[in-house]
Protein backbone atom coordinates (compact mmCIF):
# COMPACT_ATOMS: atom_id res chain seq x y z
CA UNK A 1 0.00 0.00 0.00
CA UNK A 2 2.91 2.52 0.73
CA UNK A 3 4.90 1.48 -2.68
CA UNK A 4 3.61 4.26 -4.86
CA UNK A 5 2.90 6.80 -2.64
CA UNK A 6 5.05 6.87 0.13
CA UNK A 7 8.30 4.82 -0.25
CA UNK A 8 9.35 6.32 -3.30
CA UNK A 9 10.05 9.87 -1.42
CA UNK A 10 11.80 7.92 1.68
CA UNK A 11 13.48 5.97 -0.32
CA UNK A 12 14.98 8.81 -2.47
CA UNK A 13 15.98 10.59 1.15
CA UNK A 14 17.58 7.61 1.72
CA UNK A 15 19.61 7.15 -1.88
CA UNK A 16 21.11 10.98 -1.29
CA UNK A 17 22.69 9.69 1.97
CA UNK A 18 23.57 6.49 0.85
CA UNK A 19 23.55 6.16 -2.76
CA UNK A 20 25.96 2.79 -3.23
CA UNK A 21 23.07 1.38 -1.64
CA UNK A 22 20.41 -0.31 -3.58
CA UNK A 23 16.85 -1.88 -2.86
CA UNK A 24 14.66 -4.92 -4.02
CA UNK A 25 11.09 -4.20 -3.39
CA UNK A 26 8.29 -6.69 -3.39
CA UNK A 27 4.48 -6.13 -2.34
CA UNK A 28 2.06 -8.25 -0.39
CA UNK A 29 -0.37 -8.79 2.55
CA UNK A 30 0.59 -7.81 6.06
CA UNK A 31 1.04 -11.65 6.52
CA UNK A 32 3.37 -12.14 3.41
CA UNK A 33 5.56 -9.44 4.62
CA UNK A 34 6.35 -10.79 7.99
CA UNK A 35 7.21 -14.52 6.34
CA UNK A 36 9.41 -12.76 4.16
CA UNK A 37 11.23 -11.53 6.95
CA UNK A 38 10.82 -14.51 9.34
CA UNK A 39 12.41 -16.55 5.84
CA UNK A 40 15.13 -13.77 5.30
CA UNK A 41 13.71 -13.56 1.83
CA UNK A 42 13.76 -9.92 3.11
CA UNK A 43 15.87 -8.10 5.69
CA UNK A 44 13.15 -5.87 6.88
CA UNK A 45 9.30 -5.32 6.47
CA UNK A 46 6.62 -2.92 6.32
CA UNK A 47 3.53 -4.15 7.32
CA UNK A 48 -0.07 -2.22 8.11
CA UNK A 49 -1.39 -3.70 11.00
CA UNK A 50 0.23 -6.95 11.13
CA UNK A 51 -0.65 -9.72 13.45
CA UNK A 52 2.37 -10.01 16.45
CA UNK A 53 4.57 -13.14 16.10
CA UNK A 54 7.46 -13.80 18.19
CA UNK A 55 9.58 -13.94 15.76
CA UNK A 56 9.36 -10.47 14.29
CA UNK A 57 10.67 -7.76 15.92
CA UNK A 58 8.74 -4.23 15.51
CA UNK A 59 11.18 -1.71 15.82
CA UNK A 60 9.22 1.13 14.76
CA UNK A 61 5.35 1.74 14.59
CA UNK A 62 4.03 4.35 13.22
CA UNK A 63 0.16 5.89 12.99
CA UNK A 64 -1.36 5.69 9.62
CA UNK A 65 -5.20 6.30 10.61
CA UNK A 66 -7.52 5.15 7.78
CA UNK A 67 -10.21 7.28 6.24
CA UNK A 68 -13.34 6.62 4.56
CA UNK A 69 -12.24 7.22 0.31
CA UNK A 70 -14.45 7.49 -2.05
CA UNK A 71 -15.49 10.05 -5.46
CA UNK A 72 -16.34 13.78 -4.46
CA UNK A 73 -19.74 12.98 -6.16
CA UNK A 74 -20.64 10.55 -3.27
CA UNK A 75 -23.28 11.11 -0.89
CA UNK A 76 -20.73 11.42 1.66
CA UNK A 77 -18.47 14.30 0.29
CA UNK A 78 -19.92 17.12 2.46
CA UNK A 79 -19.12 15.44 5.75
CA UNK A 80 -16.72 16.49 7.95
CA UNK A 81 -17.05 13.10 9.97
CA UNK A 82 -18.81 9.50 9.34
CA UNK A 83 -19.43 7.04 11.48
CA UNK A 84 -18.28 3.34 11.24
CA UNK A 85 -21.92 2.06 10.93
CA UNK A 86 -22.21 4.94 8.41
CA UNK A 87 -18.99 3.51 6.13
CA UNK A 88 -19.66 -0.11 6.63
CA UNK A 89 -23.03 0.41 5.32
CA UNK A 90 -21.98 1.01 1.73
CA UNK A 91 -20.75 -0.78 -0.86
CA UNK A 92 -17.00 -1.20 -0.24
CA UNK A 93 -14.00 -1.93 -1.98
CA UNK A 94 -11.50 -3.64 0.04
CA UNK A 95 -8.14 -6.02 0.33
CA UNK A 96 -8.23 -9.11 0.74
CA UNK A 97 -7.92 -11.28 4.15
CA UNK A 98 -4.07 -11.37 3.79
CA UNK A 99 -3.72 -7.59 4.38
CA UNK A 100 -3.61 -5.77 7.88
CA UNK A 101 -6.24 -3.42 6.29
CA UNK A 102 -8.71 -5.95 5.83
CA UNK A 103 -8.06 -7.71 9.09
CA UNK A 104 -8.99 -4.33 10.95
CA UNK A 105 -12.16 -3.44 8.61
CA UNK A 106 -13.18 -7.19 9.32
CA UNK A 107 -12.86 -6.91 13.55
CA UNK A 108 -14.75 -3.33 13.29
CA UNK A 109 -17.71 -4.99 11.62
CA UNK A 110 -17.92 -7.51 14.11
CA UNK A 111 -17.72 -5.80 16.67
CA UNK A 112 -20.51 -3.31 15.41
CA UNK A 113 -22.71 -6.35 14.11
CA UNK A 114 -22.37 -5.38 10.84
CA UNK A 115 -21.75 -7.62 7.55
CA UNK A 116 -19.48 -5.99 5.31
CA UNK A 117 -20.85 -5.80 1.32
CA UNK A 118 -17.96 -6.00 -0.86
CA UNK A 119 -18.06 -4.55 -4.04
CA UNK A 120 -14.79 -5.57 -5.04
CA UNK A 121 -11.89 -8.21 -2.87
CA UNK A 122 -8.70 -7.27 -4.65
CA UNK A 123 -4.85 -7.44 -3.57
CA UNK A 124 -4.29 -4.34 -5.54
CA UNK A 125 -4.53 -1.05 -3.69
CA UNK A 126 -4.42 0.88 -7.12
CA UNK A 127 -7.43 -1.04 -7.95
CA UNK A 128 -9.39 0.11 -4.87
CA UNK A 129 -8.49 3.58 -5.47
CA UNK A 130 -9.73 3.04 -9.34
CA UNK A 131 -12.97 2.18 -8.45
CA UNK A 132 -13.58 4.57 -5.86
CA UNK A 133 -13.01 7.48 -8.16
CA UNK A 134 -15.47 5.80 -9.93
CA UNK A 135 -18.23 6.35 -7.57
CA UNK A 136 -19.54 3.48 -7.42
CA UNK A 137 -18.12 1.87 -3.82
CA UNK A 138 -16.24 3.15 -0.96
CA UNK A 139 -12.43 2.11 -0.26
CA UNK A 140 -11.17 2.51 3.37
CA UNK A 141 -7.57 3.10 3.01
CA UNK A 142 -4.68 5.62 4.53
CA UNK A 143 -5.05 8.95 3.23
CA UNK A 144 -1.54 9.08 2.81
CA UNK A 145 -1.75 6.40 -0.18
CA UNK A 146 -4.56 9.10 -2.12
CA UNK A 147 -2.60 12.18 -1.78
CA UNK A 148 -2.48 12.42 -5.34
CA UNK A 149 -5.78 11.54 -6.14
CA UNK A 150 -7.15 14.18 -3.51
CA UNK A 151 -4.69 16.96 -4.72
CA UNK A 152 -6.57 16.08 -8.59
CA UNK A 153 -9.37 16.10 -7.21
CA UNK A 154 -10.42 12.52 -8.34
CA UNK A 155 -10.91 11.46 -4.26
CA UNK A 156 -11.93 12.50 -1.08
CA UNK A 157 -10.87 10.96 2.15
CA UNK A 158 -13.23 11.54 5.36
CA UNK A 159 -11.98 10.97 9.33
CA UNK A 160 -14.16 7.62 10.50
CA UNK A 161 -15.48 8.27 13.92
CA UNK A 162 -13.79 6.15 16.75
CA UNK A 163 -10.15 5.11 17.32
CA UNK A 164 -10.46 1.88 15.51
CA UNK A 165 -9.36 3.64 12.30
CA UNK A 166 -7.99 6.49 13.68
CA UNK A 167 -5.25 4.66 15.33
CA UNK A 168 -4.17 2.09 12.72
CA UNK A 169 -0.12 1.91 12.64
CA UNK A 170 2.28 0.47 10.20
CA UNK A 171 5.12 -1.13 11.36
CA UNK A 172 8.81 -1.56 10.68
CA UNK A 173 10.06 -5.47 11.24
CA UNK A 174 12.96 -7.46 11.48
Amino acid sequence: GIVSDLLPEIMSGFLNEYPNISFVVFTGGSDRIQESVVSDEADIGIPFSAKPRPEVEVVLSHPLPSYAVFAPTHQFASKKRLSVRAVLGQKLVVPDASFGLRRLIDRVAFNCGVEVKEALRTNSFALMKMLACTGHAVAILPKAMILKEMASGELCAIPIEGPDFMNAQIQICI
